[in-house]
């Protein structure tokens, strides 16, 4: 049962390996921007979301993360993309747990799983960070190995964080090809990836103004 498509839950072991070439960043108050406090986190994994330790002002970042996960299928886009956030302190000398209002989502991580199919059960790369304006903001190196018989949810070196709401679009499945994708095809899917969280993140902020 090796193969992506051949369950209804995704098991894996995630790691976060390592940052390049990230933007700097204007902290509060400061008029110069300076290197990025980051993490990276995964959300909706049982009670809490996932995340890295904090690297605190670097460009490129070592976070050598791991995470061992039950996702259910339904939670990947298309039922095959993971998509992991990264983030970075706005405010010096601010160490605390995920804020989603008091910090700032430098861009997403889009990770295609079909190179998980025909029985390959690892995938390996350094993954675009793309900002919801479709920015480049550096690269994240992340390695995943399909799983068959795991604990659900054990994570090691991170910081439990509380839960929030999902960032991920639910769709229906894709009637689309399973063969390998051209480069111009992953991008656009990409894009279109993006347009759904960029929508969504505008509907969470309308319907958090309307509660205040």
């Amino acid at each position: 049962d090796r193969k992506l498509y051949n369950s209804d839950i995704f098991k894996a072991k995630v790691t976060i390996i390592e940052g390049f070439n990230l933007p700097t960043v204007k902290l509060s108050g400061d008029t110069m921007p300076t290197a990025p406090t980051t993490y990276v986190i995964m959300e909706d994994c049982g009670e809490s979301n996932l995340s890295t330790s904090f690297v605190v002002q670097q460009t490129n970042p070592v976070w050598n993360s791991e995470w061992t996960v039950i996702i259910p299928k339904n939670n990947l886009i298309e039922e095959k993309w993971l998509i992991l956030g990264l983030w970075c302190k706005k405010y010096k000398n601010e160490y605390a747990g995920h804020d989603p209002k008091r910090d700032i989502r430098l861009g997403f991580i889009l990770i295609d799983l079909s190179a998980l199919e025909n029985d390959l059960n690892k995938a390996y790369g350094l993954y675009d960070v793309i900002s919801e304006t479709e920015e480049h903001r550096g690269k994240i190196k992340v390695a995943i190995e399909q799983l068959n018989s795991i604990d659900p949810c054990i994570n090691n070196n991170f910081m439990p964080q509380p839960r929030n709401e999902r960032n991920i679009i639910q769709t229906k499945n894709s009637n689309k090809s399973k063969s390998q994708k051209s480069n111009d095809g992953l991008i656009k899917e990409m894009k279109e990836i993006l347009f759904k969280l960029k929508i969504q993140t505008k509907v969470k902020a309308k319907n958090q103004m309307t509660v205040l």
